[in-house]
C-alpha cells in the first residue's frame, strides 16, 4: 500500500509539473511562428524594396533619356529659329535690293539710302524754297505724294546728306521741307510736326538773315542754315532733295505694314472671317485712308506682298490668309470685293475647284499662289490702302 501510494503520488506530481512545460511550449512554438513570420515579411520587404530600386532607376534613365531629348529639341528649336532669322535676313536684303533696283530704274537723279527713295532736283534750281515744294510733288508717279526731304532723325539726315554730296559733288547744299513760318525759331515739318532731335545748324545759324529767313537747306556737311521762303534776294540758285511721302508715312505705320510699287499693304494678323476681313481692313491706313482686302492685280505686286504677308506671320507655318476676290456674285466667276473682273490671276494648281460646293472666297495658298476658301473660316488676312 505505501509502494502504491508513493508511486500514485509520484505521478500526480509529474502530471502537475507537465502542465506548464506543455503550455511553455505552446508559447515558444508561436513565438517561433511569428519570428518566422515577421523574417517572411523582412524577405518579402527586401523584393520590394528592390523592385523599387529598379523602378527609381528605369525612371532615372528615362529622366535622363527626356532631358537629353529636350537638349536636343531645343537645340533643334534654336537651329530653326537661326534659319528663320538667317533666311529671314537674306529675303529682306533681296527685297532691299529689289527696292533699291526700283529706285535706281526711275533714272539717274535718284538715290536709295536706308531703305527708302529720294530724288535729287538738280537741273531746276531754286532762289527760294517756297518755288521747290511743288517740284516735288509728282517725282514718284501720278498720285502727287513727293515732297521736300524732312529728316525724321539724325540718322537719316546725315546718311541722305553724305550720299546725295557724293552722287553730286557739283553741289554743296539742297533744300529741304523745314521751316519756322508758324512761330518764329519754332522749326517744324513742312507736313506738319517738329522737328524730335537737336538740330545740327551750321555754325552762326539761323540767324534769319533780313528777317525772312524761315526755310532751311542742308550742307554736304550735314549742317542746316535758315535760307528765304517767298522773296528773292539774289542768294544762290539751289537743287532740292524729294522724297516719296506715301511711302514713308505707310512704313512708319509698323512692322505689319509694306509699300510696294506706289501702295502701301498690310498684314492682319488677327483671325477673322472673310466679312470680317473685308470690315477690319477699313481701318488700318490712319485717319485719312481707308482700305480693302488685297486685290492683286499684276504678279510682281502679288508676289512681294504675299511674301511679305508669310514672313510677317511668322512663326506660323498657316501660310492662308484672305485676299479681295470672291464669286459670291456667281458662282465660278471670281471678281475683286470691291467690283470688276480679275485683270490678273494666278490660282494653284486645279483651282478654283469649289470642293465641298460652298468654296467662294479667295485666300494665299502655297507660296504666291491662290486658292479658294469656305468663306466662314478665320484666318489672317491682307489689306490694301483705298
Amino acid at each position: 500500500m505505501k509502494v502504491s501510494s508513493v508511486i500514485i503520488g509520484y505521478f500526480l506530481i509529474m502530471l502537475l509539473m507537465a502542465v506548464p512545460i506543455n503550455s511553455k511550449k505552446n508559447k515558444v512554438k508561436k513565438l517561433q511562428e511569428a519570428v518566422n513570420k515577421l523574417k517572411q515579411n523582412f524577405l518579402e520587404s527586401q523584393d520590394q524594396n528592390e523592385e523599387l530600386k529598379n523602378n527609381v532607376s528605369t525612371l532615372n534613365t528615362d529622366f535622363l533619356e527626356l532631358q537629353a531629348e529636350n537638349e536636343e529639341l531645343k537645340n533643334n528649336v534654336s537651329a530653326f529659329s537661326n534659319d528663320l532669322l538667317v533666311n529671314g535676313g537674306r529675303i529682306e536684303l533681296l527685297e532691299n535690293n529689289q527696292a533699291e533696283a526700283e529706285c535706281l530704274s526711275l533714272g539717274n537723279t535718284y538715290v536709295f539710302v536706308l531703305g527708302q527713295c529720294y530724288y535729287v532736283e538738280t537741273t531746276n534750281l531754286f532762289s527760294i524754297a517756297n518755288d521747290s515744294i511743288e517740284n516735288c510733288h509728282d517725282k514718284f508717279g501720278p498720285t502727287g505724294s513727293g515732297r521736300l526731304f524732312e529728316p525724321k532723325d539724325i540718322l537719316t539726315n546725315d546718311a541722305v546728306a553724305r550720299v546725295v554730296s557724293t552722287t553730286f559733288p557739283a553741289f554743296d547744299r539742297w533744300i529741304i521741307g523745314v521751316n519756322d513760318k508758324m512761330e518764329e525759331n519754332v522749326w517744324r515739318y513742312n507736313s506738319g510736326g517738329t522737328i524730335p532731335f537737336n538740330i545740327p545748324w551750321n555754325s552762326g545759324s539761323p540767324s534769319n538773315s533780313g528777317g525772312n529767313e524761315d526755310c532751311v537747306e542742308v550742307f554736304n556737311d550735314k549742317a542746316w542754315n535758315d535760307i528765304p521762303c517767298t522773296t528773292n534776294t539774289g542768294n544762290a540758285m539751289r537743287p532740292s532733295i524729294c522724297e516719296n511721302a506715301a511711302a514713308i508715312e505707310c512704313l512708319s505705320l509698323g512692322n505689319s505694314y509694306t509699300y510696294v510699287l506706289g501702295q502701301c499693304f498690310y498684314v492682319e494678323m488677327d483671325l477673322f472671317n472673310y466679312s470680317d476681313a473685308m470690315d477690319n481692313c477699313q481701318n488700318h491706313f490712319g485717319l485719312n485712308h481707308s482700305g480693302k482686302l488685297f486685290e492683286p492685280r499684276d504678279a510682281s505686286t502679288n508676289d512681294q506682298v504675299i511674301e511679305f504677308a508669310a514672313r510677317t506671320i511668322l512663326p506660323s507655318t498657316n501660310q492662308k490668309m484672305y485676299i479681295g476676290m470672291n464669286d459670291l456674285a456667281k458662282e465660278g466667276t471670281f471678281q475683286y470685293a470691291t467690283g470688276g473682273d480679275l485683270v490678273y490671276t494666278n490660282w494653284h494648281s486645279g483651282e478654283p475647284n469649289n470642293s465641298g460646293g460652298d468654296k467662294d472666297c479667295a485666300e494665299t495658298w502655297w507660296g504666291t499662289k491662290w486658292n479658294d476658301q469656305n468663306c466662314d473660316g478665320k484666318q489672317p488676312s491682307i489689306c490694301e490702302m483705298i
